[in-house]
């Protein structure tokens, strides 16, 4: 059985391209045992799990960071979690991650990282996947191997801030990712996309 995404097979050693982008040191030899940790509220920060960042990045209340994005203003917000995307893990944390004997990093993201994938009437942070891209460009050059999770689906797809916005109003109690629309924006987010 093999995997593919834009017809490139992920697991022949020779396929080192995939939707363009070079992935040759981005793939474990098929003997390793993945020894991994978790890059939790890098970009999509968790109030529970990281409560003085969310208050250095001036969340303070809020619960997500849609709420966040609406009651700092999306530039001063941009700013802030910019701030906090480029020194919440840095290189050095890699380095150490990697002094460990550990391999592999987790990296949740929110579907917004794609500009293209919001509406207009959504309100989150924008700019990390230049912060992304850095810190996968750190990790992969350490020999790690990078997931990259969609961990906030469009509209949310569970009744907790951790997808990075509620899901619904105040006088709802469902996600609302399960509907059609929010299904394709999440398949062109995980490469079933057309264009």
């Amino acid at each position: 059985m093999s995997a593919r995404a834009g017809g490139s097979n992920l697991f022949e050693v020779n396929s080192t391209t995939v939707y363009g982008e070079d992935m040759a040191k981005r793939w474990l030899p098929g003997n390793l045992p993945i020894r991994g940790v978790n890059l939790g509220s890098l970009f999509i920060m968790e109030k529970w799990m990281s409560s003085t960042e969310w208050s250095n990045v001036g969340c303070g209340s809020t619960e997500t960071e849609f709420d966040c994005t609406i009651a700092l203003g999306q530039s001063t917000a941009n700013k802030n979690f910019a701030k906090h995307w480029n020194t919440f893990i840095t290189q050095a944390d890699l380095k150490q991650m990697a002094s460990y004997g550990l391999n592999t990093i987790r990296i949740p993201v929110g579907y917004w990282i794609f500009a293209k994938l919001k509406y207009p009437s959504e309100h989150f942070p924008e700019g990390q996947m230049q912060y992304l891209k850095k810190i996968c460009g750190w990790a992969s050059d350490l020999g790690f191997y990078i997931i990259i999770d969609l961990h906030g689906a469009p509209f949310g797809q569970a009744n907790n801030p951790f997808t990075g916005q509620a899901a619904g109003g105040p006088s709802e109690s469902s996600p609302k990712f399960y509907q059609s629309s929010q299904y394709q924006r999440a398949l062109w987010f995980l490469g079933k996309n057309k264009d």
